[in-house]
């Protein structure tokens, strides 16, 4: 005699997937859990695409700054954030242009050999080394371009300023996923990103 009993376990013999609520769903349907997986790898796939194009775009800018001043992109925001920030230390330097406090070290190597920085002791405490601008160093920033790219900034100053705040964060967030504060981010001389300072 066939019964309901008969009926459930050929069908689950016959790999037909049961569901939750008593019913029998057809072949090939997916299961929920399938289809997050799905949605979930589409969704990386479209961040690590945005991400492509974001790298892209800073290395074609790296490579014109390069270009235009001799400069990589770390040794851009360093002088800045000098002219900036006035009597500063390598350290603090490093956490603003976020790279490693050796790899600043060897950004300000650089800058100096260039006659661009100049270090100089505390006065206070001679432990501490401090940085300034020179003459040349002045000079050069008054003909950097920009340090982003102009169509963005006057997108970006058109957004209400809650929704900058939002890009900021979520963009901070994909950085400390990815580990992105372990690693620096400071391109070679010759205007490629493989190498740091």
């Amino acid at each position: 005699m066939i019964t309901d009993e008969n009926i459930s376990g050929a069908s689950t013999a016959a790999g037909t997937p049961a569901v939750d609520d008593g019913s029998v769903a057809p072949l090939g349907t997916p299961t929920a859990a399938a289809l997050e997986d799905t949605a979930f790898d589409l969704e990386a796939a479209a961040v690590l695409a945005n991400l492509r194009l974001l790298i892209r775009a800073s290395d074609v800018f790296s490579k014109k700054l390069h270009k235009m001043t001799g400069l990589t992109t770390a040794q851009a925001l360093t002088l800045r954030a000098v002219d900036e920030l006035g009597e500063v230390t390598s350290r603090a330097l490093s956490t603003v242009v976020a790279v490693s406090p050796a790899t600043m070290t060897n950004v300000l190597d650089r800058l100096e050999a260039k006659t661009l920085i100049e270090r100089y002791r505390s006065t206070v405490d001679r432990r501490i080394v401090h940085v300034r601008l020179t003459d040349d160093g002045q000079a050069i920033l008054g003909t950097m371009p920009n340090l982003m790219d102009e169509t963005f900034m006057l997108r970006f100053a058109d957004l209400p300023a809650a929704r900058r705040t939002q890009i900021s964060t979520a963009l901070r967030e994909v950085a400390q996923m990815m580990n992105a504060d372990a690693t620096d981010a400071a391109p070679a001389d010759n205007g490629q990103s493989s190498t740091p300072a």
